[in-house]
Protein backbone atom coordinates (compact mmCIF):
# COMPACT_ATOMS: atom_id res chain seq x y z
CA UNK A 1 0.00 0.00 0.00
CA UNK A 2 1.41 3.81 -0.71
CA UNK A 3 0.38 6.27 2.08
CA UNK A 4 0.47 10.17 1.96
CA UNK A 5 1.17 12.39 4.49
CA UNK A 6 0.01 15.94 3.62
CA UNK A 7 0.79 18.94 6.25
CA UNK A 8 -2.13 21.65 5.35
CA UNK A 9 -2.77 24.50 8.08
CA UNK A 10 -0.92 22.93 10.68
CA UNK A 11 -2.62 19.25 9.96
CA UNK A 12 -1.69 16.11 9.17
CA UNK A 13 -3.47 13.74 6.84
CA UNK A 14 -3.20 10.36 5.82
CA UNK A 15 -3.99 9.24 2.01
CA UNK A 16 -3.57 6.12 1.35
CA UNK A 17 -3.41 6.12 -2.74
CA UNK A 18 -4.16 2.47 -3.41
CA UNK A 19 -7.77 3.08 -1.26
CA UNK A 20 -8.88 5.62 -3.85
CA UNK A 21 -11.95 3.77 -4.58
CA UNK A 22 -14.28 3.85 -7.35
CA UNK A 23 -16.85 6.87 -7.84
CA UNK A 24 -20.23 5.20 -6.19
CA UNK A 25 -17.64 3.91 -3.23
CA UNK A 26 -19.00 7.06 -0.77
CA UNK A 27 -15.88 6.93 1.87
CA UNK A 28 -12.72 5.54 2.04
CA UNK A 29 -12.10 2.91 4.37
CA UNK A 30 -8.75 0.96 6.52
CA UNK A 31 -10.74 -2.13 5.88
CA UNK A 32 -9.37 -4.65 3.65
CA UNK A 33 -11.09 -3.84 0.09
CA UNK A 34 -12.12 -6.60 -1.91
CA UNK A 35 -11.19 -7.00 -5.63
CA UNK A 36 -13.84 -5.21 -7.44
CA UNK A 37 -13.97 -2.26 -4.88
CA UNK A 38 -10.06 -1.72 -5.69
CA UNK A 39 -9.15 1.05 -8.90
CA UNK A 40 -6.48 -0.61 -11.00
CA UNK A 41 -3.71 1.50 -9.95
CA UNK A 42 0.01 0.77 -10.23
CA UNK A 43 2.17 2.80 -7.54
CA UNK A 44 4.84 2.90 -9.80
CA UNK A 45 3.28 5.15 -12.37
CA UNK A 46 1.67 6.81 -10.06
CA UNK A 47 3.54 10.05 -9.07
CA UNK A 48 3.58 11.18 -5.70
CA UNK A 49 3.26 14.94 -6.06
CA UNK A 50 0.84 14.55 -8.94
CA UNK A 51 -1.54 12.68 -6.86
CA UNK A 52 -1.54 14.79 -3.66
CA UNK A 53 -2.11 17.66 -5.85
CA UNK A 54 -4.85 16.65 -7.68
CA UNK A 55 -6.31 16.21 -4.47
CA UNK A 56 -5.97 18.94 -2.54
CA UNK A 57 -7.19 20.58 -6.07
CA UNK A 58 -10.87 18.92 -5.40
CA UNK A 59 -11.73 20.25 -2.42
CA UNK A 60 -9.71 24.01 -2.74
CA UNK A 61 -7.24 23.55 -0.48
CA UNK A 62 -5.50 27.12 -0.56
CA UNK A 63 -2.24 28.08 -0.31
CA UNK A 64 -1.50 25.28 1.82
CA UNK A 65 1.55 23.53 1.50
CA UNK A 66 2.21 20.20 1.48
CA UNK A 67 5.06 17.68 1.47
CA UNK A 68 5.34 13.90 0.98
CA UNK A 69 7.47 11.98 3.16
CA UNK A 70 9.31 9.16 0.58
CA UNK A 71 11.88 8.11 2.57
CA UNK A 72 9.56 8.29 5.76
CA UNK A 73 10.42 4.18 6.67
CA UNK A 74 14.24 4.91 7.16
CA UNK A 75 13.10 8.16 9.71
CA UNK A 76 11.17 6.36 12.60
CA UNK A 77 11.85 9.43 15.05
CA UNK A 78 9.67 11.20 12.62
CA UNK A 79 6.94 8.33 12.74
CA UNK A 80 6.61 8.32 15.99
CA UNK A 81 6.74 12.80 15.96
CA UNK A 82 3.46 12.54 13.97
CA UNK A 83 1.77 9.43 15.10
CA UNK A 84 -0.48 11.38 17.28
CA UNK A 85 -1.42 13.94 14.96
CA UNK A 86 -2.43 11.84 12.35
CA UNK A 87 -5.15 10.15 14.20
CA UNK A 88 -8.56 11.53 13.39
CA UNK A 89 -7.34 13.25 10.25
CA UNK A 90 -8.49 10.49 8.26
CA UNK A 91 -12.23 11.40 7.60
CA UNK A 92 -11.06 13.89 6.12
CA UNK A 93 -8.70 12.11 3.63
CA UNK A 94 -12.20 10.27 2.56
CA UNK A 95 -14.06 13.32 1.89
CA UNK A 96 -11.38 14.34 -0.41
CA UNK A 97 -11.05 11.20 -2.28
CA UNK A 98 -14.95 11.04 -2.50
CA UNK A 99 -15.29 14.29 -4.05
CA UNK A 100 -13.13 12.86 -7.14
CA UNK A 101 -13.99 11.39 -10.63
CA UNK A 102 -12.67 8.01 -11.53
CA UNK A 103 -9.74 9.56 -13.53
CA UNK A 104 -8.65 11.92 -11.04
CA UNK A 105 -8.11 9.11 -8.63
CA UNK A 106 -6.45 6.43 -10.78
CA UNK A 107 -5.05 5.60 -13.48
CA UNK A 108 -7.14 2.70 -14.73
CA UNK A 109 -6.37 -0.48 -16.33
CA UNK A 110 -7.64 0.29 -20.04
CA UNK A 111 -4.99 3.35 -20.17
CA UNK A 112 -5.09 6.91 -19.20
CA UNK A 113 -8.55 8.90 -19.29
CA UNK A 114 -8.54 12.36 -21.32
CA UNK A 115 -7.73 15.10 -18.36
CA UNK A 116 -6.31 12.81 -16.07
CA UNK A 117 -2.77 12.48 -14.27
CA UNK A 118 -0.59 11.41 -16.92
CA UNK A 119 2.69 9.54 -15.93
CA UNK A 120 4.53 10.55 -18.76
CA UNK A 121 4.45 14.28 -17.23
CA UNK A 122 6.43 12.95 -13.93
CA UNK A 123 9.16 10.37 -13.55
CA UNK A 124 8.51 6.68 -12.87
CA UNK A 125 9.07 5.83 -9.46
CA UNK A 126 12.30 3.58 -9.03
CA UNK A 127 11.85 0.61 -7.45
CA UNK A 128 13.87 0.77 -4.17
CA UNK A 129 11.76 4.25 -3.82
CA UNK A 130 8.18 1.69 -4.37
CA UNK A 131 9.66 -0.72 -1.53
CA UNK A 132 10.40 1.79 0.74
CA UNK A 133 7.17 3.49 0.49
CA UNK A 134 5.11 0.26 0.63
CA UNK A 135 7.11 -0.20 4.03
CA UNK A 136 6.07 3.21 5.12
CA UNK A 137 2.28 2.85 4.50
CA UNK A 138 1.96 -0.90 6.33
CA UNK A 139 3.89 1.02 9.39
CA UNK A 140 1.17 3.77 9.00
CA UNK A 141 -1.44 1.13 8.49
CA UNK A 142 -0.90 -0.15 11.97
CA UNK A 143 -0.25 2.87 14.02
CA UNK A 144 -4.15 4.41 12.29
CA UNK A 145 -6.97 3.42 14.26
CA UNK A 146 -9.75 1.59 12.35
CA UNK A 147 -12.58 3.89 11.47
CA UNK A 148 -15.89 2.74 9.79
CA UNK A 149 -16.37 2.09 6.13
CA UNK A 150 -19.22 4.85 5.83
CA UNK A 151 -21.12 7.79 7.27
CA UNK A 152 -24.29 7.69 8.75
CA UNK A 153 -26.54 10.20 6.59
CA UNK A 154 -28.49 12.99 8.94
CA UNK A 155 -32.32 11.60 8.67
CA UNK A 156 -34.59 13.60 6.38
CA UNK A 157 -36.65 16.58 8.46
CA UNK A 158 -40.80 15.50 8.78
CA UNK A 159 -43.41 17.81 8.41
CA UNK A 160 -45.20 18.01 11.90
CA UNK A 161 -47.45 21.36 11.59
CA UNK A 162 -48.13 23.22 8.69
CA UNK A 163 -49.53 27.23 9.68
CA UNK A 164 -50.30 30.18 7.41
CA UNK A 165 -50.82 33.69 7.96
CA UNK A 166 -51.03 37.17 7.13
CA UNK A 167 -54.01 37.00 4.09
CA UNK A 168 -57.44 38.79 5.10
CA UNK A 169 -58.92 36.79 1.26
CA UNK A 170 -58.00 33.46 1.65
CA UNK A 171 -57.61 31.03 5.01
CA UNK A 172 -55.29 29.53 6.62
CA UNK A 173 -56.42 25.96 5.51
CA UNK A 174 -57.29 27.36 1.67
CA UNK A 175 -53.23 28.61 1.59
CA UNK A 176 -52.02 25.29 3.31
CA UNK A 177 -54.17 23.06 0.53
CA UNK A 178 -52.37 25.11 -2.42
CA UNK A 179 -48.83 24.36 -0.46
CA UNK A 180 -48.65 20.64 -1.12
CA UNK A 181 -47.38 19.74 1.92
CA UNK A 182 -49.18 17.62 4.87
CA UNK A 183 -47.95 16.89 8.26
CA UNK A 184 -45.89 13.18 8.15
CA UNK A 185 -44.34 14.10 5.03
CA UNK A 186 -40.51 14.45 4.65
CA UNK A 187 -39.08 18.20 3.58
CA UNK A 188 -35.97 19.74 2.62
CA UNK A 189 -35.18 23.13 2.29
CA UNK A 190 -35.11 23.09 -1.37
CA UNK A 191 -38.59 21.67 -1.16
CA UNK A 192 -39.44 24.58 0.86
CA UNK A 193 -38.28 27.45 -1.62
CA UNK A 194 -40.05 25.85 -4.39
CA UNK A 195 -43.55 25.44 -2.85
CA UNK A 196 -42.60 29.46 -1.61
CA UNK A 197 -41.83 30.16 -5.13
CA UNK A 198 -45.19 28.63 -6.56
CA UNK A 199 -47.25 30.45 -4.21
CA UNK A 200 -45.57 33.63 -5.20
CA UNK A 201 -46.10 32.74 -8.96
CA UNK A 202 -49.91 32.54 -8.68
CA UNK A 203 -50.29 36.70 -8.07
CA UNK A 204 -52.81 36.37 -5.29
CA UNK A 205 -50.25 37.28 -3.01
CA UNK A 206 -47.48 40.54 -3.28
CA UNK A 207 -45.10 38.86 -1.13
CA UNK A 208 -44.45 35.08 0.57
CA UNK A 209 -42.30 34.01 3.12
CA UNK A 210 -41.71 31.31 5.41
CA UNK A 211 -40.23 30.01 8.42
CA UNK A 212 -39.38 26.82 9.63
CA UNK A 213 -38.66 25.15 13.99
CA UNK A 214 -37.32 21.94 13.77
CA UNK A 215 -37.00 19.67 16.52
CA UNK A 216 -35.35 16.28 16.60
CA UNK A 217 -36.15 15.15 12.88
CA UNK A 218 -39.71 17.40 13.18
CA UNK A 219 -40.71 20.20 11.71
CA UNK A 220 -42.97 23.49 11.94
CA UNK A 221 -44.04 25.17 9.15
CA UNK A 222 -45.37 28.78 9.04
CA UNK A 223 -46.16 30.79 5.28
CA UNK A 224 -46.10 34.02 5.98
CA UNK A 225 -48.46 36.06 2.84
CA UNK A 226 -49.63 39.67 1.80
CA UNK A 227 -52.81 39.97 -0.69
CA UNK A 228 -52.23 41.45 -3.99
CA UNK A 229 -55.08 43.41 -5.26
CA UNK A 230 -57.72 41.09 -7.13
CA UNK A 231 -60.16 41.92 -9.43
CA UNK A 232 -63.73 40.62 -10.27
CA UNK A 233 -63.16 38.07 -13.33
CA UNK A 234 -65.37 38.85 -16.11
CA UNK A 235 -66.90 36.68 -19.39
CA UNK A 236 -67.15 38.36 -22.47
CA UNK A 237 -68.68 36.53 -24.63
CA UNK A 238 -69.65 33.16 -23.89
CA UNK A 239 -73.22 32.83 -24.66
CA UNK A 240 -72.83 28.85 -24.82
CA UNK A 241 -72.85 28.94 -20.77
CA UNK A 242 -74.28 30.28 -17.97
CA UNK A 243 -72.06 32.30 -15.70
CA UNK A 244 -73.14 29.73 -13.02
CA UNK A 245 -71.45 27.02 -15.53
CA UNK A 246 -68.69 28.76 -16.42
CA UNK A 247 -67.64 29.74 -12.12
CA UNK A 248 -68.05 25.92 -11.52
CA UNK A 249 -65.91 24.64 -14.51
CA UNK A 250 -63.08 26.92 -13.36
CA UNK A 251 -63.98 25.64 -9.76
CA UNK A 252 -63.02 22.13 -10.84
CA UNK A 253 -59.69 22.98 -11.92
CA UNK A 254 -58.83 25.63 -9.43
CA UNK A 255 -60.33 25.22 -5.94
CA UNK A 256 -59.24 28.61 -4.61
CA UNK A 257 -61.78 30.37 -7.62
CA UNK A 258 -64.11 32.72 -6.20
CA UNK A 259 -64.95 35.14 -8.82
CA UNK A 260 -61.87 37.37 -8.47
CA UNK A 261 -58.48 36.91 -9.43
CA UNK A 262 -55.40 39.00 -9.47
CA UNK A 263 -54.18 41.34 -11.69
CA UNK A 264 -51.12 39.15 -13.34
CA UNK A 265 -49.54 35.57 -12.41
CA UNK A 266 -50.18 31.65 -13.42
CA UNK A 267 -53.54 31.52 -11.77
CA UNK A 268 -55.06 33.35 -15.29
CA UNK A 269 -53.17 30.54 -17.30
CA UNK A 270 -54.87 27.58 -15.03
CA UNK A 271 -58.32 29.97 -15.41
CA UNK A 272 -57.92 30.09 -19.26
CA UNK A 273 -56.95 26.35 -19.64
CA UNK A 274 -60.40 25.49 -17.63
CA UNK A 275 -62.15 27.94 -19.89
CA UNK A 276 -60.28 26.29 -23.00
CA UNK A 277 -61.12 22.62 -21.68
CA UNK A 278 -64.91 23.83 -21.61
CA UNK A 279 -64.98 24.80 -24.95
CA UNK A 280 -63.42 21.80 -26.36
CA UNK A 281 -66.46 19.32 -24.55
CA UNK A 282 -69.03 21.77 -26.71
CA UNK A 283 -66.80 21.20 -29.86
CA UNK A 284 -66.27 25.16 -30.25
CA UNK A 285 -63.35 26.07 -31.15
CA UNK A 286 -61.65 29.02 -30.41
CA UNK A 287 -58.85 30.40 -27.79
CA UNK A 288 -59.21 32.35 -25.11
CA UNK A 289 -57.60 35.82 -24.17
CA UNK A 290 -57.28 38.14 -21.46
CA UNK A 291 -57.34 41.63 -21.00
CA UNK A 292 -57.32 43.87 -17.53
CA UNK A 293 -59.70 46.85 -18.27
CA UNK A 294 -62.34 49.18 -16.13
CA UNK A 295 -65.65 48.49 -15.98
CA UNK A 296 -68.24 50.34 -17.87
CA UNK A 297 -69.61 53.06 -16.21
CA UNK A 298 -67.32 52.70 -13.02
CA UNK A 299 -63.60 53.22 -11.80
CA UNK A 300 -63.69 49.42 -10.61
CA UNK A 301 -61.17 47.00 -12.80
CA UNK A 302 -62.03 43.68 -14.37
CA UNK A 303 -60.34 40.57 -15.63
CA UNK A 304 -61.99 39.97 -19.08
CA UNK A 305 -61.71 36.69 -19.91
CA UNK A 306 -62.88 36.47 -23.89
CA UNK A 307 -62.98 33.74 -27.08
CA UNK A 308 -61.57 34.39 -30.38
CA UNK A 309 -62.71 32.53 -33.02
CA UNK A 310 -66.14 31.37 -33.35
CA UNK A 311 -68.58 34.30 -35.80
CA UNK A 312 -71.06 35.22 -33.26
CA UNK A 313 -73.41 38.48 -33.95
CA UNK A 314 -76.43 39.98 -32.54
CA UNK A 315 -79.36 39.37 -34.28
CA UNK A 316 -81.22 41.52 -31.79
CA UNK A 317 -81.94 43.78 -28.67
CA UNK A 318 -85.22 42.97 -26.20
CA UNK A 319 -85.83 44.82 -23.38
CA UNK A 320 -88.28 43.67 -20.43
CA UNK A 321 -89.51 46.96 -19.10
CA UNK A 322 -92.17 49.09 -20.95
CA UNK A 323 -89.70 52.54 -20.27
CA UNK A 324 -87.32 51.17 -22.25
CA UNK A 325 -89.66 49.13 -25.25
CA UNK A 326 -91.54 52.38 -25.67
CA UNK A 327 -88.22 54.62 -25.80
CA UNK A 328 -88.06 56.29 -29.84
CA UNK A 329 -84.45 57.39 -28.82
CA UNK A 330 -83.74 53.45 -27.52
CA UNK A 331 -85.27 52.02 -30.86
CA UNK A 332 -83.23 53.90 -32.65
CA UNK A 333 -79.81 53.32 -30.93
CA UNK A 334 -80.39 49.59 -30.67
CA UNK A 335 -78.38 49.68 -34.31
CA UNK A 336 -75.40 50.06 -32.26
CA UNK A 337 -75.38 46.63 -30.93
CA UNK A 338 -77.73 44.85 -33.56
CA UNK A 339 -75.00 42.98 -36.28
CA UNK A 340 -72.22 43.62 -34.45
CA UNK A 341 -70.13 41.23 -32.69
CA UNK A 342 -71.75 39.44 -29.21
CA UNK A 343 -69.90 41.59 -26.51
CA UNK A 344 -71.27 41.23 -22.91
CA UNK A 345 -68.40 44.30 -22.28
CA UNK A 346 -70.34 46.29 -25.72
CA UNK A 347 -73.80 45.66 -24.30
CA UNK A 348 -72.98 46.98 -20.31
CA UNK A 349 -71.57 50.17 -22.01
CA UNK A 350 -74.37 50.50 -24.76
CA UNK A 351 -76.42 50.19 -20.61
CA UNK A 352 -74.18 53.44 -19.05
CA UNK A 353 -74.58 55.13 -21.95
CA UNK A 354 -78.33 55.19 -23.25
CA UNK A 355 -80.34 52.93 -21.60
CA UNK A 356 -79.46 53.80 -17.52
CA UNK A 357 -79.85 57.82 -18.54
CA UNK A 358 -83.05 57.41 -19.89
CA UNK A 359 -84.33 55.44 -16.61
CA UNK A 360 -82.46 58.18 -14.02
CA UNK A 361 -83.70 61.10 -15.57
CA UNK A 362 -86.75 59.63 -15.15
CA UNK A 363 -86.72 59.59 -11.52
CA UNK A 364 -86.05 56.12 -11.48
CA UNK A 365 -82.36 56.47 -9.42
CA UNK A 366 -82.21 52.55 -8.18
CA UNK A 367 -83.05 51.34 -11.09
CA UNK A 368 -81.37 47.57 -11.59
CA UNK A 369 -80.03 46.09 -15.01
CA UNK A 370 -79.40 42.53 -14.92
CA UNK A 371 -77.18 40.88 -17.17
CA UNK A 372 -77.93 40.76 -20.47
CA UNK A 373 -79.88 37.16 -21.64
CA UNK A 374 -78.19 35.81 -24.77
CA UNK A 375 -80.42 33.04 -27.04
CA UNK A 376 -79.38 31.74 -29.79
CA UNK A 377 -81.03 32.56 -33.22
CA UNK A 378 -80.22 31.49 -36.84
CA UNK A 379 -80.37 28.23 -39.06
CA UNK A 380 -80.41 25.14 -36.64
CA UNK A 381 -79.27 22.89 -39.09
CA UNK A 382 -75.74 24.61 -38.83
CA UNK A 383 -73.47 22.97 -36.07
CA UNK A 384 -73.06 26.53 -33.95
CA UNK A 385 -76.00 29.15 -34.34
CA UNK A 386 -73.99 32.23 -35.88
CA UNK A 387 -76.23 34.90 -34.36
CA UNK A 388 -77.49 35.96 -30.38
CA UNK A 389 -81.00 37.40 -29.49
CA UNK A 390 -80.06 39.74 -26.69
CA UNK A 391 -82.52 40.49 -23.56
CA UNK A 392 -81.84 42.73 -21.31
CA UNK A 393 -83.85 42.89 -17.72
CA UNK A 394 -84.35 45.90 -16.07
CA UNK A 395 -86.45 46.63 -12.98
CA UNK A 396 -87.06 50.24 -12.67
CA UNK A 397 -88.21 50.59 -9.18
CA UNK A 398 -90.63 53.49 -7.73
CA UNK A 399 -89.82 56.95 -10.40
CA UNK A 400 -88.79 59.86 -7.33
CA UNK A 401 -89.36 63.44 -6.44
CA UNK A 402 -86.92 65.75 -5.22
CA UNK A 403 -87.69 66.94 -1.67
CA UNK A 404 -84.99 68.81 -0.04
CA UNK A 405 -81.02 69.59 -0.51
CA UNK A 406 -78.77 70.37 1.98
CA UNK A 407 -74.78 71.17 2.20
CA UNK A 408 -72.10 70.47 4.76
CA UNK A 409 -68.81 71.43 5.35
CA UNK A 410 -68.96 74.55 2.99
CA UNK A 411 -67.10 77.62 4.39
CA UNK A 412 -66.02 79.67 0.90
CA UNK A 413 -69.73 79.37 -0.33
CA UNK A 414 -72.83 80.34 1.71
CA UNK A 415 -76.03 78.36 1.21
CA UNK A 416 -77.43 80.92 -0.83
CA UNK A 417 -74.66 80.91 -3.86
CA UNK A 418 -75.09 77.00 -3.48
CA UNK A 419 -79.19 77.02 -3.63
CA UNK A 420 -79.10 78.92 -6.65
CA UNK A 421 -77.32 76.28 -8.59
CA UNK A 422 -79.95 73.95 -7.93
CA UNK A 423 -82.18 74.00 -10.83
CA UNK A 424 -84.28 70.86 -10.07
CA UNK A 425 -87.18 72.22 -7.84
CA UNK A 426 -88.92 70.39 -5.05
CA UNK A 427 -91.29 68.60 -5.60
CA UNK A 428 -90.33 68.12 -9.02
CA UNK A 429 -89.15 64.26 -10.59
CA UNK A 430 -85.44 64.07 -9.62
CA UNK A 431 -84.13 64.07 -12.73
CA UNK A 432 -80.38 61.94 -11.88
CA UNK A 433 -78.92 63.22 -15.09
CA UNK A 434 -79.53 67.22 -14.36
CA UNK A 435 -78.56 66.43 -10.81
CA UNK A 436 -75.56 65.23 -11.98
CA UNK A 437 -75.14 68.70 -13.76
CA UNK A 438 -75.45 70.28 -10.58
CA UNK A 439 -72.91 68.58 -8.48
CA UNK A 440 -70.40 69.44 -11.41
CA UNK A 441 -71.53 72.87 -11.58
CA UNK A 442 -70.78 73.34 -7.58
CA UNK A 443 -67.30 71.87 -8.39
CA UNK A 444 -66.56 74.63 -10.89
CA UNK A 445 -67.68 77.08 -8.92
CA UNK A 446 -65.12 75.80 -6.39
CA UNK A 447 -62.40 75.92 -8.61
CA UNK A 448 -63.17 79.48 -10.47
CA UNK A 449 -61.80 80.53 -6.65
CA UNK A 450 -58.91 78.31 -6.75
CA UNK A 451 -60.13 75.26 -4.72
CA UNK A 452 -58.70 73.00 -7.68
CA UNK A 453 -59.36 69.64 -4.84
CA UNK A 454 -62.58 70.84 -3.75
CA UNK A 455 -65.10 67.50 -3.75
CA UNK A 456 -68.74 67.23 -3.91
CA UNK A 457 -69.81 64.15 -2.06
CA UNK A 458 -74.33 64.24 -2.60
CA UNK A 459 -75.95 61.14 -0.35
CA UNK A 460 -79.22 60.31 -1.38
CA UNK A 461 -81.61 59.66 0.98
CA UNK A 462 -84.88 57.60 -0.62
CA UNK A 463 -88.50 57.82 1.02
CA UNK A 464 -90.67 54.80 -0.89
CA UNK A 465 -93.58 55.82 1.51
CA UNK A 466 -94.13 59.14 -0.38
CA UNK A 467 -91.82 58.61 -3.11
CA UNK A 468 -89.01 61.51 -2.43
CA UNK A 469 -85.43 61.69 -2.07
CA UNK A 470 -83.40 64.00 -0.47
CA UNK A 471 -80.06 64.95 -0.96
CA UNK A 472 -77.45 65.59 1.58
CA UNK A 473 -74.05 67.05 0.45
CA UNK A 474 -71.00 67.31 2.57
CA UNK A 475 -68.18 69.63 1.03
CA UNK A 476 -64.64 68.83 1.21
CA UNK A 477 -62.78 72.39 -0.34
CA UNK A 478 -59.30 71.89 -0.09
CA UNK A 479 -56.80 74.25 -0.09
CA UNK A 480 -56.67 77.48 -2.56
CA UNK A 481 -53.90 77.60 -5.21
CA UNK A 482 -52.65 80.57 -7.17
CA UNK A 483 -50.44 80.90 -10.47
CA UNK A 484 -47.18 79.81 -10.87
CA UNK A 485 -45.66 79.47 -14.09
CA UNK A 486 -46.67 78.95 -18.19
CA UNK A 487 -44.80 76.36 -19.16
CA UNK A 488 -45.47 76.35 -23.24
CA UNK A 489 -43.95 73.72 -25.31
CA UNK A 490 -44.21 73.35 -29.15
CA UNK A 491 -44.69 76.47 -30.64
CA UNK A 492 -42.59 78.77 -32.75
CA UNK A 493 -41.46 82.01 -30.71
CA UNK A 494 -43.92 83.95 -32.32
CA UNK A 495 -47.03 81.58 -31.09
CA UNK A 496 -45.57 81.63 -27.90
CA UNK A 497 -45.45 85.55 -27.18
CA UNK A 498 -49.16 85.57 -28.87
CA UNK A 499 -50.12 82.84 -26.05
CA UNK A 500 -48.92 84.28 -23.35
CA UNK A 501 -50.21 88.12 -24.02
CA UNK A 502 -53.70 86.24 -24.59
CA UNK A 503 -53.14 84.82 -21.11
CA UNK A 504 -54.98 86.58 -18.58
CA UNK A 505 -53.84 84.86 -15.03
CA UNK A 506 -50.12 86.34 -14.15
CA UNK A 507 -48.01 85.00 -11.30
CA UNK A 508 -49.49 85.01 -7.57
CA UNK A 509 -53.54 85.38 -8.74
CA UNK A 510 -55.77 83.21 -8.12
CA UNK A 511 -55.53 80.32 -10.22
CA UNK A 512 -59.17 80.26 -11.66
CA UNK A 513 -59.59 76.62 -12.67
CA UNK A 514 -62.25 77.44 -15.21
CA UNK A 515 -60.32 80.11 -16.89
CA UNK A 516 -57.69 77.50 -17.54
CA UNK A 517 -60.15 75.03 -18.68
CA UNK A 518 -61.96 76.81 -21.40
CA UNK A 519 -58.69 78.22 -22.53
CA UNK A 520 -57.51 74.72 -23.10
CA UNK A 521 -60.42 73.72 -24.75
CA UNK A 522 -60.00 77.33 -27.07
CA UNK A 523 -56.62 75.79 -27.82
CA UNK A 524 -57.97 72.35 -29.12
CA UNK A 525 -57.63 73.91 -32.73
CA UNK A 526 -55.63 77.27 -33.53
CA UNK A 527 -58.26 79.96 -33.53
CA UNK A 528 -57.60 83.64 -34.55
CA UNK A 529 -58.63 84.67 -31.46
CA UNK A 530 -55.27 84.07 -29.87
CA UNK A 531 -52.85 83.44 -32.50
CA UNK A 532 -53.88 85.79 -35.16
CA UNK A 533 -52.89 84.59 -38.46
CA UNK A 534 -49.82 83.00 -37.48
CA UNK A 535 -49.00 80.13 -39.32
CA UNK A 536 -49.93 77.10 -37.23
CA UNK A 537 -50.35 73.02 -37.23
CA UNK A 538 -50.59 70.84 -34.68
CA UNK A 539 -52.82 67.97 -33.58
CA UNK A 540 -53.12 67.74 -30.11
CA UNK A 541 -52.42 69.83 -26.94
CA UNK A 542 -51.64 68.23 -23.59
CA UNK A 543 -51.78 69.28 -20.61
CA UNK A 544 -50.73 69.65 -16.86
CA UNK A 545 -50.96 71.07 -13.76
CA UNK A 546 -48.22 70.26 -11.58
CA UNK A 547 -47.17 72.22 -8.11
CA UNK A 548 -44.86 74.96 -7.68
CA UNK A 549 -41.86 76.08 -6.06
CA UNK A 550 -43.75 78.48 -3.44
CA UNK A 551 -46.72 76.56 -1.11
CA UNK A 552 -50.35 75.96 -3.02
CA UNK A 553 -48.95 77.21 -6.19
CA UNK A 554 -49.53 75.35 -9.63
CA UNK A 555 -47.59 75.78 -12.80
CA UNK A 556 -49.41 75.60 -16.19
CA UNK A 557 -47.85 73.33 -18.56
CA UNK A 558 -49.19 73.14 -21.62
CA UNK A 559 -47.66 71.03 -24.90
CA UNK A 560 -48.17 71.36 -28.95
CA UNK A 561 -47.80 67.92 -30.55
CA UNK A 562 -47.52 68.27 -34.05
Amino acid sequence: MLTFIVFAAKQCVVLPATRIIAENHPLLTHSRMSTSQKCACNPSEMNTYSVVEALLKTRDFKPFVFRTYRTIACKPRRIRTYKNRVGGRVRLARQIAASLRPEQRCRTAGGTPKGSLDSARWPRMTSMRVRLLTFAALLLAALLPASPTSAQAPPPAVIAEIHASGSRHYTEAQIVALSGLKPGAPITREHLQAVANYLAQLGIFSRVNYRFTTRDADTNLEFQVEDAPLVRVWFDNFPWFSEEELMSAIRQAVPLFDGVAPQDGSLLDDISSALTLLLETQKISGTIERTLVARPGSDDMIMQFRVVGPALTIGSVAYSDALAQNSPKLRDRNLDLVGKPFSRFAIEMFITEQVRPLYVSSGHLRAQFGAPQPRFTGDPNLPLPSQVSVTLPIEPGPAYKLREVTWSGNTILNRGPLDSLVIVKRGEIADGMALAGIWQRVAREYARRGYLDAKVHPQPEYSDADGTVDFRVALDEGPQYRMGRLVITGLSLDAERALRAAWKLVPGDVLDGAYVEDMLAKLEKPTPDIFGRLPLRYSEVGHLLSPGEAANTMDVMIDFQR
